[in-house]
């Protein structure tokens, strides 16, 4: 994954790569409404926080949902 860049085939100053190790798709996901269009992604190192490289929490989710 390519964070901290809008064009993943431009170099992008400051933005990280990293390996996902797991992807957690919604279990509600519908893909012919995209209904619950959400997904976590585990990644396989930790990535320091920049001013291109940010958290984004949603703090919309009214359900929570456990992922094995």
């Amino acid at each position: 994954m390519k964070l901290g860049a809008h064009d993943k085939y431009a170099t992008d100053e400051g933005a990280v790569v990293v390996q996902a190790s797991r992807i957690f798709i919604h279990p509600e996901f519908n893909s012919n409404t995209l209904a619950n269009d959400y997904a976590l992604i585990e990644l396989t190192s930790s990535v320091a926080f920049t001013d291109k490289v940010l958290y984004q929490a949603e703090t919309a989710l009214q359900h929570t949902y456990r992922f094995s």
